[in-house]
């Protein structure tokens, strides 16, 4: 594994360096209790509840697709009725349709290919066509171009080893500058960037299949965006909508563990029904409720949300501002995550005033 110093932290220095006043932070063994009882509950009904869990891990599915037909079919015919101006065309073509993807590969890639939730397999669907539905269910994410064979097993890491460096995809330290370079347009497949945690870097032959896949669904919305944008669409549907998505992704990556005090299945944030939850988080079937997934992983969407709205009653405030720090409204979510990333400069800046803590070193994400 590459080392570099200072990319990330183990969770004892970020403690320390944040200040943060660990006795009011620390989950006490009754609240764990009362978590894990209920998150057991939820477990039992979704289990026995296997039409309602085959009905609710499809809808995000159906409704996504809706949203992408009505994008071509109804939007923007709609907009050049209407005499849009080509540029404002062009603007929301690319943000529809780069959130539309994100949230298509947060569900499948995640849900699908990672645990495996979007059809449970139960009793009831046990038959070799049930098998097979949800096999396929769970390949979705290479529409998009995802490796879900790579993705699960990194994934499975993560959650194993949540908040220490043997999580090879955590990102509870992040520079600034790191993030910026993994903004730059196509930075996804650049080796700048150090999130590679949908796809890797190695050109195996699940990526193969992928691009076998994903190609096909690429071209045919270039095609559909033509007779709109003409050549302008292969940069508009290959480039700069899949950057909207990968923008989006980035951040969140940078919010959910980012100086996060815990190890293990308290190592992750809650961003609940806020704007910066839904939208950052991939829509509501995604990752608003990180926390909630962390602490149940075995849990659909829709109970995570459960869980989530259980904390709520179940933290105190401070417990609340850390774990949840958007469900009180104390702050928007880009002063939220500005105000992250200044944290973690700020943290640079002291390690780089004390020599022995700057010559720290650590695993960089991603890096084999």
């Amino acid at each position: 594994m590459k080392k570099l110093p200072l990319e990330l932290m183990g969770h004892d220095t970020i403690k320390h360096l944040t200040k943060e006043s660990h006795l009011s932070l620390d989950i006490d063994s009754t609240v764990k209790m009362k978590t894990a009882q209920y998150a057991r509950q939820l477990l039992i009904e979704q289990k026995n509840n296997p039409r309602q869990s085959l009905v609710l891990g499809i809808l995000p599915l159906v409704l996504l697709i809706i949203a992408w037909w009505g994008l071509f079919f109804k939007l923007l015919p709609l907009l050049l009725e209407n005499d849009c101006p080509p540029w404002l065309m062009a603007v929301v073509f690319v943000f529809y349709l780069g959130l539309v993807g994100y949230s298509w590969v947060i569900y499948t890639l995640h849900e699908g290919g990672g645990h495996k939730q979007i059809i449970l397999d139960t009793k009831n669907n046990s038959s070799r066509f049930f098998k097979s539905i949800r096999f396929l269910l769970h390949q979705l994410s290479r529409l998009k171009f995802a490796d879900p064979e790579f993705y699960r097993k990194n994934h499975e890491t993560h959650h194993r080893y949540t908040g220490t460096e043997k999580d090879e995809t955590l990102t509870h330290f992040v520079l600034p500058v790191r993030l910026l370079l993994s903004l730059i347009p196509g930075a996804g497949i650049f080796w700048w960037n150090e999130f590679q945690v949908h796809t890797g870097k190695e050109f195996d032959r699940s990526k193969i299949i992928s691009h076998l896949v994903g190609t096909p669904l690429l071209l045919g919305e270039i095609y559909l965006s033509w007779s709109y944008f003409g050549v302008w669409s292969i940069a508009l549907v290959s480039v700069l909508a899949p950057w909207i998505g990968f923008i989006f992704d980035r951040v969140r990556e940078c919010s959910e563990h980012n100086l996060i005090v815990q190890e293990g299945e308290w190592g992750a944030r809650d961003f609940g029904l806020s704007f910066y939850g839904i939208i950052v988080g991939g829509g509501p079937w995604g990752q608003c409720c990180h926390l909630s997934h962390h602490l149940a992983p075995s849990l659909q969407w829709y109970n995570q949300w459960r869980l989530h709205f259980y904390l709520k009653k179940l933290l105190n405030k401070k417990q609340i501002s850390h774990y949840l720090p958007l469900v009180e409204k104390q702050s928007s979510g880009l002063h939220f995550f500005s105000n992250l990333i200044m944290k973690n400069h700020l943290i640079l800046k002291e390690l780089k005033s004390n020599k022995d803590q700057a010559n720290h070193v650590v695993p960089v994400l991603g890096e084999q």
